[in-house]
């Protein structure tokens, strides 16, 4: 799911392909890149 997002795979294509909320996406996505951010 960050690999297609960072492809650029827009969060409401993502949200269909695997059957959840675009909003799940999309925290999922975000929450890891600050996750990695903090960790620098």
């Amino acid at each position: 799911m960050r690999t297609a997002r960072a492809q650029g795979v827009s969060v409401n294509a993502l949200a269909k392909q695997f059957g959840v909320h675009r909003g799940t996406v999309w925290a999922k996505t975000h929450s890891a890149r600050s996750r990695n951010a903090a960790s620098r």
